[in-house]
């Protein structure tokens, strides 16, 4: 099971999502927060003055994605090994606008039997 593909500066390797796991969340459940970049700071008297505290940030996306048991144990191979239990960022492409984004598991992935597959319930953080 190769995952990883050369950087673009040739100094590194990329981690890629299996292509074997179909990355297509399913609508019921599915939610993406953008990421809160804001800082106030009250002022003795008016409104409160507000600036971008950062220049990136982090969209939390979370859903699930229907799979079969063959699937799902490449995804655990991922998550446990490539990743090293979810340590290492890896590429995805982005569930709403399909493209490729750097990502992480922000929690580890949660599976429930779902007909003859099962479902994977995933938490990422996607940089910004």
């Amino acid at each position: 099971r190769h995952f990883r593909r050369p950087s673009t500066d040739g100094t590194s390797m990329t981690i890629v999502f299996p292509a074997t796991v179909p990355f297509k969340m399913n609508r019921d459940g599915y939610s993406e927060i953008l990421p809160n970049n804001i800082i106030e700071t009250p002022m003795e008297t008016g409104p409160k003055k507000r600036r971008k505290r950062f220049t990136s940030g982090v969209t939390q996306i979370s859903g699930s994605i229907t799979m079969t048991l063959a699937e799902w144990e490449t995804l655990r191979a991922f998550y446990n090994n490539t990743t090293a239990g979810g340590a290492l960022p890896f590429e995805i492409p982005h569930p709403a606008t399909g493209v490729t984004v750097t990502a992480n598991f922000a929690k580890p992935p949660v599976f429930t039997p779902f007909g003859v597959g099962c479902r994977a319930q995933l938490a990422l953080e996607i940089r910004t």
